[in-house]
């Protein structure tokens, strides 16, 4: 009676057809995550998983790679395993570094544990730390319902950032060979020998020193007037002309939120760069900022500017859009206005 039991238990924990042809362990089986709900970050990864993230130095230099690790551990052998995260489009870290690929670009400790390595070079000084980083799983027991997407944060980690070094510079080639006689040292009563003392030039040669140079100056400060009468009023109608175009230019700025905030980017960078000689190298919102405190804009200003730019490298690098951009336009229009109204208003003073 008892082996009767338990042969009949054993059938029971048997799942069905597993007498037929087409027998499959779960392992065998293919687990398809549903296709609604599934975020952008989503990597394939179908489990339960945990992630931490590790950084090879506490200190960094301006440009410098250091080597950041992502490591993902499943709480059980999955049924899929995790993709390399994309950290180039993730917009908090966009907006702080330069993301590069090492080789190797990943590893796999164990059937339950992957590595993945980025290189990341900070942009500046400003940066303070790594930000969290998101990933995406999808937990098998939720079926195919979309709450099983679920996500999980590394912790930020802390970085200092330095400026970098001056690169030396490196002289090709030797030196040319200077002559014997250039190099020999006059001594002795010969060096120091006048064959003629020195007297004042006479009363005409002395005017004509002293005032040659000013009336050449005024001379041509009239030639150039009368070449030029309007110079330095054209100079000021292409400056009011860079801002009459920008201006209208901003609105045919249309499309995506992530297309208009880089139009609108671009088209108040070109206006800098007529009006405030802004470099022609894509700005960061900290370039921008420095080189407004430099042609002596005012701080209100400079925070507006840096508010505008940092703003648009949000819409453009976040994985997905997180406001519209249909303000941005205004902002841009009045970070344009601010800069004619506080230049012209110094210039005139």
């Amino acid at each position: 009676m008892r082996s009767l039991l338990l042969a009949l238990a054993l059938f029971r924990a048997l799942p069905a057809g597993s007498f037929g042809q087409d027998d499959k362990t779960p392992a065998e089986e293919k687990f398809e995550p549903p296709v609604s709900g599934q975020p952008e970050g989503f990597t394939g990864a179908v489990g339960v998983f945990r992630v931490k993230a590790s950084l090879a130095a506490t200190t960094a230099q301006v440009g410098r790679p250091v080597l950041f690790t992502v490591r993902v551990r499943a709480d059980q052998k999955p049924l899929a395993r995790p993709g390399r995260p994309r950290l180039d489009t993730d917009a908090e870290i966009a907006k702080d570094f330069f993301v590069d690929t090492p080789d190797p670009a990943e590893k796999e400790i164990d059937a339950h544990t992957w590595e993945f390595y980025y290189l990341l070079k900070p942009r500046s000084t400003a940066v303070k730390e790594v930000p969290e980083v998101p990933f995406y799983f999808f937990d098998p027991a939720a079926g195919q319902d979309p709450s099983g997407y679920q996500k999980r944060f590394t912790d930020a980690i802390p970085l200092k950032v330095t400026p970098a070094p001056a690169e030396p510079v490196e002289v090709k080639g030797t030196p040319a060979k200077v002559p014997e006689v250039v190099l020999h040292l006059e001594t002795g009563e010969r060096l120091l020998r006048r064959d003629h003392p020195w007297e004042l030039p006479g009363p005409v040669l002395l005017a004509l020193f002293l005032l040659v140079p000013p009336l050449a100056c005024g001379i041509w400060y009239v030639v150039w007037q009368r070449l030029y009468p309007d110079a330095a009023r054209r100079a000021r109608h292409r400056k009011s002309r860079a801002a009459r175009q920008a201006l209208h230019d901003l609105r045919g700025a249309r499309g995506l939120p992530r297309e208009q905030a880089a139009r609108l980017a671009d088209i108040v960078t070109l206006y800098l760069r007529y009006r405030l000689d802004l470099p022609a190298s894509v700005p960061t919102p900290p370039e921008v900022t420095t080189h407004l405190d430099k042609v002596g804009l005012s701080a209100g200003l400079c925070r507006q500017a840096f508010t505008f730019y940092e703003t648009c490298d949000v819409l453009r690098f976040a994985p997905s859009p997180v406001r519209d951009a249909a303000d941005l336009a205004d902002a841009a229009e009045e970070l344009i206005l601010a800069v004619e109204s506080e230049t012209w208003s110094s210039h005139q003073s």
